[in-house]
């Protein structure tokens, strides 16, 4: 069964590279800076700025989550969560099935829905019997962990790009002077400034602990684990990713709003993908 899901494999990784750079390739919307002047009686002018955008400006090495925290949240983690149940699950979780036969099979050896002991493509070793359908599972729920990754970044560069939304720190990281009215900061950095929809530590983070939540959640009920620990296994990852999102907030980087969209990209994209590619596989696989 691993040659069968290597070009999935393959292709999800093509997508998620082609996903990270495709956006960039579309314009970004420059939006008019926003601000009045207010004409006193002496004849001078006030500059006045939008409230909503004075926020100070938080370097990424200040940030509560930075750069490299957050590719370890949405890609790290759920990676090594994949590789420690593809080695260990086995000895911690056993199927329901087998429970119900009163029969002691590992749980590589049904890592499938419909998977039994007298798997074609299985070897007894020492009283164990190990299938390749654990490599199927480990291959599949990677391939669509990319998957789900690159739409999430796909969806939300592009709506970055497209919108082109100010943060609420704007005119502290574009250098906006009050004198030529105009920003001073380098091309980059005042680009940075007007990215703020969706927010991408949100729908980042929230896509990678879903499909861990996720995972272990549909491993856990096939094992028939009581509901309430399904919950709270499925509840740690989750709030994982809503702390990351908080965050963005307390560090001025981005509106309620942003937050609260990037979330659901996150979300949405994790659901979809796991069950599309991973679970209803799986379930066709066992219904044949």
């Amino acid at each position: 069964m691993i040659p069968k899901n290597i070009p999935l494999l393959v292709g999800s990784v093509l997508y998620l590279a082609i996903a990270s750079v495709l956006p960039e390739l579309q314009p970004l919307n420059i939006r008019p800076i926003p601000y009045q002047l207010i004409s006193l009686v002496d004849g001078s002018q006030v500059v006045v700025r939008e409230l909503g955008l004075t926020n100070a400006y938080l370097p990424d090495s200040e940030e509560t989550v930075p750069g490299v925290e957050l590719a370890l949240i949405s890609c790290g983690f759920p990676l090594a969560v994949f590789i420690v149940y593809h080695f260990l699950g086995r000895f911690f979780i056993k199927d329901s099935a087998a429970r119900r036969n009163n029969e002691s099979v590992d749980i590589e050896q049904v890592m499938l829905r419909g998977g039994d002991a007298s798997d074609e493509g299985a070897a007894h070793t020492d009283g164990k019997y190990f299938s390749s359908s654990q490599w199927a599972d480990t291959f599949r729920i990677v391939s669509s962990f990319f998957l789900g990754l690159g739409t999430t970044l796909l969806l939300t560069d592009f709506i970055k790009y497209y919108v082109g939304r100010l943060r609420p720190n704007f005119y502290d990281i574009c250098g906006f002077d009050d004198e030529t009215l105009s920003c001073t900061a380098e091309e980059n950095r005042q680009n940075e400034g007007r990215k703020s929809f969706p927010s991408g530590h949100s729908s980042l983070s929230m896509v990678g602990c879903m499909y861990v939540s996720l995972f272990l959640m549909y491993k856990m009920k096939l094992a028939e684990k009581p509901t309430f620990v399904c919950f709270s296994v499925g509840l740690a990852p989750a709030s994982l990713a809503l702390w990351v999102a908080a965050s963005r907030l307390v560090d001025n980087w981005h509106h309620p709003s942003d937050v609260l969209a990037g979330c659901l990209i996150g979300f949405s994209s994790a659901y979809v993908t796991f069950n599309m590619f991973y679970v209803e596989y799986f379930e066709r696989q066992g219904n044949k």
